[in-house]
């Protein structure tokens, strides 16, 4: 195992969604295979109610946090750097090679780790960022630049104490000098606060100038 990755770090994890979180290390988390015989159990049960049953009781990871004394966002005492995004085949039935996804998103330099789902029915990416105070904005922005490209990211997971589900994917994808992310989702700016005048060679705002430096 490298020791030298974005993804050696600490995060929490709990033996199931009510435990109380615990720290652990994400790196040998995601090399783990101790849990996947609960996983197959789960893969291969057709019936959606006991599937959901088996998933509940899976061991859950935070990438993106650690927390003390419990699992809501007023626990959080440390953001861990990495976002997670779930990209769902349910969401993108559009795309006739989904399988291959993972053969994509290894060429973009931001993603440190893609994997297969609990479910096995979609794929996680582990993404470094430069801004963990703009943790929403960072997903955000990645929402916003796959659905530009035709694919579809589950707009709810933007939370930071999203919790995870532990899967084992033998076949993942590791990129441990993987770079941050710097681009984050920043409002478009409104015609208003765009709209200048130009006399005796110098520029005024058009419009009421206090509100527009307030929101500035």
């Amino acid at each position: 195992m490298k020791t030298q990755s974005v993804l050696n770090i600490t995060c929490s994890k709990a033996i199931n969604k009510e435990s109380l979180p615990v720290d652990c290390n994400l790196l040998e988390e995601l090399f783990s295979n101790k849990y996947e015989q609960q996983q197959k159990a789960l893969r291969n049960e057709t019936d959606p109610d006991k599937q959901n049953t088996l998933k509940m009781a899976m061991p859950a990871l935070w990438p993106s946090c650690l927390f003390y004394g419990g699992s809501t966002s007023k626990h959080i005492v440390n953001h861990t750097g990495l976002i997670v995004v779930d990209i769902d085949a349910k969401d993108n039935q559009h795309i006739a090679n989904f399988h291959n996804l993972k053969n994509e998103v290894c060429k973009i330099p931001n993603v440190a780790y893609c994997g297969l789902s609990v479910r096995g029915k979609g794929y996680f990416l582990i993404i470094p960022i430069t801004y963990p105070d703009k943790h929403k904005q960072h997903y955000q922005f990645i929402v916003e630049h796959f659905k530009k490209r035709g694919l579809n990211v589950d707009p709810v997971c933007k939370n930071i104490n999203r919790l995870r589900f532990c899967s084992y994917d033998s076949e993942a994808y590791y990129n441990h000098a993987a770079k941050p992310l710097q681009a984050y989702y920043k409002p478009p700016i409104t015609s208003t606060t765009q709209q200048y005048r130009k006399g005796n060679n110098s520029l005024q705002l058009a419009g009421n100038v206090f509100s527009k430096a307030m929101e500035w």
